[in-house]
């Protein structure tokens, strides 16, 4: 698209600082502006730009969450939430020191908006689980169909059903990343077989379902999902042998499993044993916490006095039913 008033790099680099939202209205305009809203260049221009700029970054956060029935999916701005929880948190707090003091007026409430059109072709189903990417959601329902979903279009694609196995198995882990050698994105399904792991992989690219070959020796005990740093899935598991935990990750370029060593603080002369341990990402590194020993803070949405399956994702104009450029 020219524009006589404009050169082309400054109008890509305006546009790419606008809400998603506003994108989305602008391919009504014309072709032309349809044509650059969804050109795979323009983008990952408009992803990245939330990367490099943090006030943008911030301005495309989400809190994405489900209601206790695990019938519907919500969103919100999350730096409204976390304001509106700032300031009921200091409300507890003075209030418990017999303070004169007024909550904030219903006006400064985050107000949640139902993500309803991912359940229009899927009526009376759960959520089960959702992943996040670069503002996809991958999204487990209860009768184990999965749909890549991307909130802020509405778009969203059905993906082909997991291969069963021949093999018994206990069960399955679940992933969900971008391969940047590649430009595309990747669902990884860990299954825990008797005497170790397996790994199959989806990609978006090619729409089908991959077996990596051979065997991990390694176990799981609890239901946690793969963590996406750095191209790769995380996932705190034990060996087969001997019994003790040990972080893997399951390289999304590569497709192959590579050990992590645990904090040194965790090992003893026995070897460390998970108990009530997870894995979490902080700025863009690698966190172990015990979930049962630290202390939390209880946030809550207005409204829903259950809130399950928490996440935060990047609004994005990546689609889920094509991926090339970095979508």
């Amino acid at each position: 698209m020219e524009n006589p008033n404009f050169p082309t790099d400054i109008m890509l680099d305006i546009l790419s600082r606008l809400p998603v939202k506003s994108l989305c209205r602008f391919r009504c305009v014309s072709k032309s502006w349809r044509s650059l809203v969804t050109d795979p260049d323009f983008v990952k221009i408009h992803l990245n730009k939330a990367f490099e700029n943090v006030e943008i970054f911030h301005q495309r956060r989400r809190l994405m969450f489900s209601d206790g029935s695990h019938r519907s999916l919500y969103s919100l701005d999350l730096d409204e939430f976390l304001n509106h929880n700032d300031a009921v948190h200091n409300y507890l707090d003075e209030k418990e020191n017999d303070n004169d003091i007024n909550t904030n007026d219903d006006d400064d409430e985050a107000v949640a908006t139902e993500l309803d059109y991912i359940y229009s072709e899927i009526p009376n189903n759960w959520v089960f689980m959702v992943f996040h990417c670069n503002g996809l959601l991958l999204c487990q329902l209860y009768n184990w169909e999965f749909y890549l979903v991307n909130p802020a279009t509405r778009k969203s694609k059905k993906l082909p059903d997991i291969p069963s196995s021949s093999i018994a198995y206990y069960f399955d882990l679940f992933g969900f990343g971008f391969d940047h050698s590649t430009d595309d994105y990747k669902m990884v399904d860990l299954r825990y077989l008797k005497g170790g792991i397996m790994f199959i992989v989806y990609t978006l690219k090619t729409g089908s379902w991959r077996e990596i070959q051979g065997r991990y020796p390694y176990k799981s005990d609890l239901m946690l999902h793969g963590i996406l740093l750095s191209g790769g899935l995380h996932w705190l598991v034990n060996r087969v042998r001997g019994s003790s935990s040990v972080i893997i990750s399951f390289d999304l370029a590569e497709e192959h499993v590579q050990e992590i060593p645990l904090p040194c603080d965790l090992v003893d002369a026995k070897g460390f044993k998970r108990k009530n341990h997870d894995l979490l990402v902080f700025k863009d590194r690698l966190f172990m916490y015990n979930f049962n020993g630290e202390r939390f803070r209880k946030l809550s949405v207005s409204g829903f006095p259950i809130v399950t399956e928490v996440g935060i994702y990047l609004e994005s104009l990546v689609s889920p039913n094509s991926c090339s450029g970095g979508c």
